[in-house]
């Protein structure tokens, strides 16, 4: 992609991509560095890789290429994290579609809203892309370089209107409830449990209350508490994983 771009600078510094004397991993971890370490003079080339993919037009794998470079820069002009982020991967999510990220997976987010829930954390490292300290060093020690995307999660009904996202994550688990006018029991009974309403408006009733709900509110379930919900909606139920 880059070659196709025609960017010479930008061409050169990622070269070791093409270096088939180093393993995927080497290549991929060789390049990141050398963009995150990019120097005040050496950051005019994000400019001229955002000029060139401006010129770019079409819907196939390069115009996708130069549009991730382009929306980055307009957020986070002359950020080295514009270039970096060219090395990942980049997926379009449709409504109810579902990833998995490892721990070590660098992410971020382009446009649109979606759902996210992990394990608990005290630490959060930054690639770019932000006016906040990167930990360069310690980030590069962290990230998984294996390239290739794993795929999308395939939803499984548990129960009419329930879908769980099946992770290996022992931290947390989630769930897609969608209800048409028949009530649905809310799923993991016995765990604390976060309500989110997506789309539409539903009613959640319990033996102790009653919660209508819109787009963007959320309820807390205690363990233990059953709950219902009814109306036309999506919800989305996070759990801890063990219950």
């Amino acid at each position: 992609m880059f070659s196709m771009l025609g960017a010479a600078d930008a061409l050169a510094l990622v070269g070791p991509l093409a270096d088939a004397a180093l393993s995927a991993e080497e290549r991929l971890a060789t390049v990141f560095a050398r963009l995150l370490r990019l120097s005040s003079e050496q950051r005019s080339m994000i400019t001229d890789v955002v000029r060139i993919a401006e010129t770019v037009g079409g819907s196939d794998q390069l115009s996708s290429f130069a549009r991730t470079a382009i929306e980055l820069h307009a957020c986070y002009p002359n950020d080295p994290g514009v270039l970096a982020a060219l090395l990942m991967n980049r997926i379009t999510l449709q409504p109810g579609d579902a990833l998995y990220m490892p721990p070590g997976n660098l992410h971020a987010y382009l446009s649109g809203g979606g759902v996210e829930i992990m394990a608990n954390s005290d630490n959060v490292m930054r690639g770019g892309l932000t006016p906040k300290y990167v930990n360069v060093e310690e980030l590069l020690a962290i990230v998984d370089f294996t390239p290739g995307f794993r795929g999308l999660i395939t939803p499984v009904e548990e129960s009419p209107g329930v879908w769980r996202y099946a992770t290996p994550a022992p931290e947390f688990a989630l769930w897609r409830v969608q209800t048409q006018g028949e009530p649905v029991n809310v799923p993991a009974l016995t765990a604390g449990r976060i309500l989110l309403v997506a789309e539409g408006d539903v009613t959640a009733t319990s033996p102790t209350a009653k919660l209508d709900l819109v787009r963007g509110e959320a309820a807390l379930l205690a363990a233990g508490e059953e709950a219902q919900l009814t109306g036309r909606g999506t919800a989305f139920v996070g759990s801890p994983g063990v219950f």
